[in-house]
């Protein structure tokens, strides 16, 4: 009499059971490093866009400010009479430039009177509303990039000469007329150049003109004659 056929067991062991789990987790492990790569790539691409449009941005701003140069002294809150553009070697600059835009149509004049600073890790711009001031006005400051560890000015004169500082012989941001000076008679740099060094990108070189011809820039030194 032959024996009764043995039935086949249904499911999986307890062994295959685990290494089919060791398998899956090897997957899983590798599939997520290759999305966590994916993400970091994909937020790094994010950053340097972001960075690269701030920097962008901070250049549309220079750029404005310093195309459309006027040979217009202002005076300050003390009454004394302060160039059209002067800068030091210390990286202030402050100078008056049109094209200040009036979207609401107020009463006032299109000159600006601005300036650039860099101060902790920013390069701060500040504006005043009138060009010439009373004693407790104060500037608008506003953030034009940070990550700035240090920057550099130079400044292009009518003989294509670059210049430190402005006039040549400046050594601070305050350069005040005498009676004997005519201030508006002080000339403008035909171009501008700004080194940056930032904490991330390094090195960058900005240049800008200043929309003054050579032959309309003047002299750089006060009281010389145009």
């Amino acid at each position: 009499m032959n024996a009764p056929a043995r039935r086949s067991r249904g499911g999986f062991t307890l062994i295959e059971i685990i290494v089919v789990l060791a398998v899956f987790g090897v997957f899983s492990v590798l599939a997520y490093g290759g999305l966590k790569s994916v993400l970091d790539s994909r937020a790094g691409v994010e950053r340097s866009l972001d960075r690269t449009a701030a920097i962008q941005r901070a250049y549309q701003r220079l750029r404005n400010d310093l195309q459309s140069l006027v040979r217009r002294p202002i005076r300050d809150g003390f009454g004394d009479t302060q160039l059209a553009f002067m800068a030091d070697v210390n990286g202030i600059v402050e100078f008056t430039h049109n094209g200040w835009q009036n979207p609401l149509l107020q009463p006032r004049s299109q000159l600006e009177r601005v300036g650039y600073r860099l101060r902790e890790d920013k390069l701060v711009r500040y504006s005043w509303r009138t060009l010439d001031r009373s004693q407790d006005a104060t500037p608008t400051e506003v953030e034009v990039l940070d990550g700035v560890e240090s920057l550099r000015w130079r400044y292009l004169d009518a003989q294509a000469q670059w210049q430190e500082s402005w006039p040549a012989n400046a050594s601070t941001i305050s350069n005040v007329a005498t009676q004997d000076e005519d201030p508006g008679s002080v000339g403008l740099p035909i171009g501008v150049e700004l080194t940056l060094e930032l904490e991330d990108y390094g090195e960058i070189r900005l240049l800008f003109g200043s929309g003054i011809a050579p032959e309309a820039a003047g002299s750089q030194n006060p009281g010389a004659p145009t």
